[in-house]
């Protein structure tokens, strides 16, 4: 038989267990619990009002007892096996907390452990995702200075420019000139088609800048003499406000 029990975490006992190990009929347990000349806080304590279902299948009530409340009920409790009955209980509630302190030192070192990795997973992810940016904002600079550098040439316009002076955006633009057969996409660049290439309309911009990896790269850019500015006001202008008119 169970002497001890775990209750909330605490070792502890019940009436019902008391009675059958002093050989007592449980409603004079539950007498002597009610009459325990002690304080009410010690008695809320130690003593915690519950119940159990007998074989009638009726509620019946007992009382879940810590371990100072067990020493203070059978101080009183006399006979032949009493002091023997009293010793393995005392044993058997040591053992119960031993068995406790074993089991929340073990959960504390998985807890801690768990914890322990979360926190190096985070770190490595939070590492990862501050140089994917850090990576980023390199290439986005670079792309800044070489866009700079080209827009700051007293001889080419970039198509931003253009497009600015138009009224439209660049993509509009990009587009407009698309439709109208004078450029097409290769490779990510804009290039004219071939009957305007020669005309002396663009210009290549060829740019080395170092990537976040310490590579040397090259970056080009197709950009607009002023030739091909006044090329573009010329075959644009007039189309896109007769498409905004209607």
């Amino acid at each position: 038989m169970n002497l001890v029990i775990e209750y909330k975490g605490k070792s502890c006992t019940t009436s019902r267990l008391i009675s059958e190990k002093f050989n007592k009929q449980h409603k004079d347990v539950l007498k002597s619990i009610r009459n325990l000349q002690c304080s009410n806080e010690f008695i809320r304590r130690n003593f915690a009002l519950s119940s159990y279902m007998n074989d009638q299948n009726r509620k019946m009530p007992e009382y879940v007892i810590t371990k100072d409340g067990f020493s203070f009920l059978v101080m009183g409790f006399t006979g032949t096996h009493a002091a023997k009955f009293k010793e393995d209980y005392i044993n058997a509630f040591n053992e119960m907390e031993a068995r406790l302190r074993n089991s929340i030192s073990s959960m504390s070192r998985a807890d801690l452990l768990r914890l322990a990795l979360r926190q190096e997973e985070e770190k490595e992810r939070l590492l990862i995702q501050t140089k994917h940016q850090e990576k980023q904002l390199k290439e986005s600079a670079h792309k800044v200075q070489f866009h700079d550098k080209v827009l700051n040439s007293n001889s080419t316009y970039n198509i931003n420019l253009i497009a600015k002076e138009l009224g439209m955006s660049a993509v509009t633009l990009n587009r407009l000139l698309n439709e109208k057969r004078i450029q097409y996409k290769q490779n990510g660049t804009w290039v004219l088609y071939e009957k305007y290439q020669n005309r002396g309309y663009t210009k290549t911009k060829t740019y080395t800048y170092t990537d976040s990896n310490g590579n040397q790269l090259t970056s080009v850019l197709t950009v607009w003499t002023e030739l091909g500015r006044k090329f573009i006001h010329f075959s644009v202008s007039n189309d896109f406000l007769l498409r905004k008119v209607n």
